[in-house]
């Protein structure tokens, strides 16, 4: 099978929780940014979740939007 015609992709969901490391969560996010632009496909998806679907704060005092909640990631 020949990747470039049928490219494998991979999806996350990172789960935020308050008071959650933005350097941490950068330098697991960034990996999978990056080797996306050096494929050039989207080989790697991710969503965010929190508890309840709305935005989660970072310890430096940063919001983050999030995708869904953990209950409607589960379903």
């Amino acid at each position: 099978m020949n990747v470039v015609n049928h490219p494998i992709r991979r999806s996350f969901v990172f789960f935020l929780v308050p008071d959650f490391t933005m350097i941490a969560f950068a330098t697991a996010l960034d990996p999978l940014r990056s080797a996306n632009r050096m494929l050039g496909y989207e080989a790697y998806r991710w969503r965010l979740a929190s508890i309840d679907g709305k935005p989660v704060r970072a310890s430096n005092g940063v919001e983050c939007a999030v995708d869904t909640s953990l209950e409607d990631e589960r379903k």
